[in-house]
C-alpha cells in the first residue's frame, strides 16, 4: 500500500521557486527586435516577484510511497505492489527496455487515494527519433531510446490529465481539476530490491491569487499606455478569430521537435547522458498532453541532443544574444529535420524572463529556435510550452488584457499559461491565445504542422489475441473470433501478466500459470522425419517446429528425408500417377 511516511509533513516551496519560471520572452523577426509584450513596466514586473513569493508559500509537499497496482492469481481485484517498474517480463526478446502498453498506480497523499490509468504515449517519440551525444568533439547516434512516457486519467474524475514517466521513479503531474500535483522520486537512485521507494509529492495552490497588482486608476493607466497603440490590431483581429469555420484548427496537427541540452544540464543530471534524455522527454510529455486537449496539436520528439563534453554556443546571461547564437548553431550544425528546436540550458538570465523564443518562427529552419532556463520538471514544461506557444503565433497576456472575460480560461484557479504575471503551475490556455493560434493557421502559418510522422510505437490493441510489444499477454476477448480458448484469464489480466504467473497460455504453461519442465514433451513427431520437441523451462509456448536434416534415411532406408518428409519411390510415383495406376506401372508378369 501506498502510505505518507509523514502524514503532517509540508512544507513550502519557496526554496524550489527560486528555479520555478520567472517569465517567458519572445523575440521579434530582426535581430534584437522583442515582441511587443516587452515593454511592461518595472513595476509590474516587481509585482510579479511579489506574486510569485506569495504563491510559493502556499505550495505544499509531502513524502508518500506510490505502489504499482497489478492483478494476483486467483484474484478479481487489483492490488498495491511496491516495485514501480513497469518494464515487461520477457526483456530478453527485445534489443531495449520495453515498457507496458497499460498500467496503473496508486498514490495517497494530502489525505486523497488518486488511482492513475495510464496507456504509454506512443505518439511522444518519431520513428526517425535519435539521441545524440558527444565524445571529444565526436557525434555519436543512438536510434531510438526507451519508452516509458505515459498519459492517462484519475480513476473517477472526468477531465483529469496525468503524465507520468516511469523509467526512474515517477516523474510527472497529474490534475484532478482542482488541484495539479508534480511527484518525482526522493533519490534517483534506489535499490530495487527494497520494499518501497519515497518519493515527493507536491500540490499547486487551488485558489485564485490576484494577478493583477493593486495600483490606482493613475497607474493602471500609465503601465497600459506602452500596449495600446500596439495592440490595437490584436485586439481586432483576435474579436474576428473567436469565430472561424471549422478547419485548420479543428485538424490535428503536429510539431516535430528537437531538444538540445547544453553542458550544464548534463552536469545537473549527474552527468549522466541517460538522465538528461530522459528528463528532456519528461519535459515534452508534459507539453504534449497541454497542446492535444487544447491545440489539437501533438509535440512529436525527433531527437535529443546533449552537450556532453562542452558547450557549442556561448552560455551566458543574456537570452537574446543566445537565441541568436543558438539559431547560427541550429542553421550550420543540425542535421535534424524538425519544425522547432529548442535549448535547455543551466544557464541563469539576467532577465525578468526565463525562456525567449522567435514569435511565429515555426517551421523556420532560423527562427523555429528557442531558448529555456532550467527549472523543475513541471516549471520546465510550463516554459517550453511558453516558449513553443511563441513560436506558433501565440501572443503574451498581459494582466490588463487578461481582465477581459474573453481572454479569460475556463477555470479560475490556475491561471493562464500565457499570462505575463509569472503563474507557476498553470494549465490552460485563454480563449484569447487559442484565438492567436487560429488566426496564425488561418493566415497561412504553421504550414509544415500538417504532415503526420510515423510514429516509433505503434499503438497496442489488448484483446485482439497478438501479443504486441509493451504487452506480456494477450488473451483476446470473448466477443472476437480472436479468444484463445486455451489462455488461462486468471494468469493475465489487462495484457499483463498477474504478480507471480510466469505464462498465461502454450503448450508449455500449465493451469497454475507456471511453467512446465525441461524435457517435457510439447510437439510430437508426425513423422519419420520429424523430430518431437520439449518445453525449455522458460516460456509458455513450444519450441519452434524442427526436422531431420535432408538425406536422412527413413522407410527401413527404402526412402530419405526432404522438406520434413520421406520421400520413396513408391510415394512419388503414387504422388504423380496415383494409387490405381500403381501396379501396371511396375506389372513384369506375362501379357494378360
Amino acid at each position: 500500500m501506498a502510505v505518507n511516511l509523514e502524514a503532517s509533513y509540508r512544507m513550502t516551496a519557496s526554496r524550489d521557486l527560486q528555479n520555478a519560471p520567472h517569465h517567458n520572452e519572445t523575440a521579434g523577426g530582426t535581430a534584437g527586435t522583442l515582441a511587443d509584450e516587452e515593454q511592461a513596466s518595472t513595476h509590474n514586473s516587481s509585482s510579479r516577484e511579489s506574486t510569485n513569493h506569495n504563491r510559493s508559500n502556499e505550495m505544499h509537499k509531502e513524502i508518500t510511497l506510490p505502489s504499482r497496482l497489478v492483478y494476483y492469481l486467483n484474484k478479481e481485484s487489483e492490488s498495491p505492489y511496491h516495485k514501480l517498474d513497469t518494464k515487461t517480463k520477457d526483456q530478453q526478446k527485445h534489443n531495449k527496455a520495453v515498457h507496458l502498453a497499460q498500467t496503473s498506480f496508486q498514490i495517497e497523499a494530502f489525505g486523497s487515494k488518486f488511482i492513475l490509468d495510464l496507456s504509454l504515449n506512443n505518439d511522444l517519440l518519431s520513428s526517425d527519433y535519435v539521441e545524440i551525444q558527444f565524445n571529444e568533439g565526436k557525434e555519436h547516434l543512438n536510434k531510438g531510446g526507451e519508452h516509458c512516457y505515459y498519459h492517462g486519467t484519475i480513476r473517477g474524475v472526468k477531465n483529469s490529465r496525468v503524465a507520468i514517466s516511469t523509467c526512474n521513479g515517477l516523474h510527472g503531474m497529474f490534475d484532478d481539476g482542482a488541484h495539479t500535483y508534480t511527484i518525482h522520486p526522493v533519490d534517483l537512485t534506489h535499490n530495487s530490491e527494497s520494499t518501497s521507494r519515497p518519493h515527493i509529492i507536491e500540490k499547486a495552490p487551488g485558489s485564485q491569487i490576484s494577478k493583477v497588482p493593486n495600483h490606482t486608476d493613475t497607474e493602471r493607466k500609465v503601465s497600459e499606455q506602452p500596449f495600446f497603440a500596439q495592440t490595437q490590431w490584436l485586439r481586432r483581429r483576435r474579436k474576428r478569430a473567436l469565430n472561424v469555420p471549422r478547419g485548420v484548427f479543428e485538424e490535428m496537427k503536429y510539431v516535430e521537435l528537437m531538444i538540445v541540452n547544453d553542458h550544464q544540464m548534463y552536469k545537473k543530471q549527474r552527468s549522466s547522458y541517460i538522465h538528461t534524455s530522459n528528463f528532456a522527454k519528461s519535459v515534452v510529455n508534459i507539453v504534449d498532453s497541454i497542446y492535444k486537449e487544447q491545440l489539437n496539436t501533438r509535440v512529436v520528439l525527433v531527437a535529443v541532443e546533449t552537450w556532453t563534453d562542452k558547450d557549442r554556443i556561448t552560455i551566458g546571461p543574456d537570452p537574446v544574444k543566445m537565441l541568436h547564437d543558438f539559431s547560427k548553431y541550429r542553421q550550420n550544425h543540425i542535421k535534424q529535420h524538425a519544425d522547432a528546436v529548442h535549448l535547455l540550458t543551466n544557464g541563469t538570465f539576467h532577465y525578468k524572463r526565463s525562456s525567449m523564443s522567435f514569435f511565429g518562427g515555426i517551421c523556420s529552419t532560423s527562427r523555429g529556435v528557442g531558448v529555456n532556463e532550467y527549472g523543475f520538471l513541471m516549471s520546465m514544461a510550463q516554459q517550453l510550452a511558453q516558449s513553443l506557444a511563441q513560436n506558433l503565433g501565440i501572443q503574451w497576456e498581459p494582466a490588463s488584457k487578461k481582465m477581459k472575460p474573453k481572454c479569460d480560461c475556463t477555470e479560475n484557479f490556475g491561471g493562464c499559461i500565457m499570462e505575463e504575471t509569472g503563474v507557476y503551475h498553470s494549465r490552460r490556455f485563454s480563449k484569447c491565445s487559442i484565438a492567436d493560434f487560429k488566426e496564425f493557421l488561418n493566415r497561412g502559418g504553421g504550414l509544415c504542422l500538417f504532415n503526420r510522422p510515423t510514429k516509433l510505437f505503434e499503438v497496442t490493441e489488448c484483446g485482439n489475441g497478438y501479443v504486441e510489444p509493451g504487452e506480456e499477454c494477450d488473451c483476446g476477448s470473448r466477443t472476437t473470433k480472436h479468444f484463445i480458448q486455451d489462455c488461462f484469464g486468471d494468469c493475465c489480466k489487462k495484457c499483463s501478466l498477474s504478480n507471480g504467473a510466469h505464462c498465461s497460455d502454450g503448450p508449455c504453461c500449465n493451469t497454475s500459470c507456471l511453467f512446465l519442465p525441461r524435457e517435457y514433451d510439447c510437439r510430437y513427431a508426425v513423422n519419420e522425419c520429424d523430430i518431437t520437441e520439449h518445453c525449455t523451462g522458460d516460456s509458455g509456448q513450444c519450441p519452434p517446429n524442427l526436422r531431420k536434416q535432408d538425406g536422412f534415411a527413413c522407410d527401413s532406408n527404402q526412402g530419405r528425408c526432404y522438406n520434413g518428409e520421406c520421400k520413396t519411390r513408391d510415394n512419388q510415383c503414387k504422388h504423380i500417377w496415383g494409387q490405381s495406376k500403381l501396379k501396371g506401372l511396375f506389372h513384369t508378369g506375362p501379357p494378360q
